[in-house]
C-alpha cells in the first residue's frame, strides 16, 4: 500500500480550509516556503519554537502530577485514614472515571470560546490546585467525599494534558507537526518518570504534606509556564 500513500491532502485534489484571519500557525505554507528542507523547518520551527518549549515544560509537571497521584495518592489516603490499601485503591480508581470527563469537557470548551485553550487550561489548573487545597485541609472525610475529591484531580489534571497536545500541534508548521508533538511528548514523559523517587524521598523525610505540596507546585508550575504562551499568541493577533 506505501505506493499509493499521499503526504498531503493537496496531493489528491482536496483543498484546505484556511483561518480568514491568517492566524492559523499550521496552515498551508507559502508558496516559497515548499521547498524548506526537514532540518531547517525542524531548527527553525521545532527546536527555536518558545512556545512548544514553554507548552512542553508545562506539560511535564502535568504528567509528574498525573502519574504521581496514580502511584501514591492509594498509599495517601491508606496511611491517612487507616483503611486498607485495596480500599484505598479501589477509591483512587475513580480518578480516571473523572480524567475521563474532564479530557472531553475540555475540548468541548475551548471550542466553545472560540479556540481559546490557554485560558481553558488555566481555569483547569486553578479547579486542581483547589482540590489539592481540600484534601490537605480535610484528609479524614467520608469515602463519598473521598471519591468526588479523587475524581475531581482526574477532571482537571486531565483536561491541560488533552489541550496541551492539541496547542502544540497548532502551533508549528503542519509538515512537521509529528515531530512537535514528540518532542512534547518526549519532555513530558520524563515528568512521568521522575515522579517516583522524589516523591518517596520527600514522604520518607518530611511526611505526607510534603507529597500534597509537591502535587500543589507542579499544578503552579504548569500554569507558570502557560503564562507566556497566552501572552504571546495575544500578541500575535
Amino acid at each position: 500500500m506505501i505506493p499509493w500513500l499521499r503526504d498531503e491532502p493537496e496531493d489528491l485534489g482536496y483543498t484546505i480550509e484556511h483561518d480568514p484571519k491568517g492566524s492559523s500557525s499550521n496552515s498551508r505554507p507559502a508558496e516559497g516556503d515548499e521547498k524548506d528542507s526537514y532540518f531547517k523547518l525542524l531548527v527553525e520551527r521545532v527546536l527555536f519554537n518558545k512556545t512548544l518549549w514553554f507548552l512542553a515544560i508545562s506539560n511535564c509537571f502535568i504528567y509528574f502530577l498525573r502519574s504521581g497521584m496514580r502511584s501514591w495518592h492509594h498509599f495517601y489516603l491508606a496511611d491517612t485514614q487507616n483503611i486498607r490499601v485495596a480500599e484505598a485503591a479501589y477509591r483512587v480508581s475513580g480518578m480516571e472515571i473523572g480524567g475521563l470527563l474532564g479530557t472531553f469537557s475540555s475540548g468541548v470548551f475551548s471550542d466553545k470560546v472560540k479556540g481559546s485553550r490557554i485560558p481553558v487550561m488555566l481555569v483547569y489548573l486553578a479547579g486542581l490546585a483547589v482540590t489539592i487545597l481540600f484534601v490537605a485541609v480535610f484528609p479524614k472525610t467520608t469515602p463519598l467525599v473521598d471519591s468526588v475529591a479523587i475524581s475531581m484531580l482526574g477532571f482537571f489534571v486531565n483536561g491541560p494534558q488533552c489541550l496541551l497536545g492539541l496547542v502544540a500541534a497548532e502551533s508549528v508548521d503542519r509538515r512537521i507537526v509529528a515531530t512537535a508533538t514528540g518532542i512534547l511528548g518526549w519532555i513530558s514523559y520524563l515528568g512521568a518518570a521522575i515522579s517516583g523517587y522524589p516523591i518517596s524521598l520527600f514522604v520518607n523525610k518530611m511526611g505526607w504534606n510534603a507529597y500534597l505540596a509537591l502535587l500543589l507546585g507542579s499544578t503552579l508550575g504548569s500554569a507558570l509556564f502557560l503564562l507566556p504562551v497566552w501572552y504571546l499568541a495575544t500578541h500575535k493577533r
